[in-house]
């Protein structure tokens, strides 16, 4: 798990607590439903579509990210895929 919320925190810009609260989430909605990883891969196609509805939805589905941690998560996406950076800002 810790490995999850490190590589979270540095993905989506999330403080330390806020990752790991969205790694357990991600954890729990894999153990009800292994298909769930199909939501996180869409996160991709949605950014690269311009369709930030999709990617806020998908954000708060796959990591229960809401309120300000989740638009800056998805500021965080943005600007990484504008850099080319596929591990995220930073």
């Amino acid at each position: 798990m810790a490995t999850a919320s490190a590589m979270l925190e540095k993905l989506l810009g999330l403080s330390a607590v806020q990752a790991k609260a969205s790694a357990q989430h991600y954890a729990g909605q894999y153990l009800l439903d292994p298909q769930h990883v199909q939501k996180t891969m869409q996160i991709a196609t949605a950014l690269v579509e311009g369709t930030p509805n999709e990617v806020l939805y998908l954000l708060l589905q796959c990591f229960g990210l809401s309120g300000p941690p989740l638009i800056s998560a998805h500021q965080s996406l943005l600007d990484a895929a504008k850099q080319g950076d596929p591990e995220g800002p930073g």
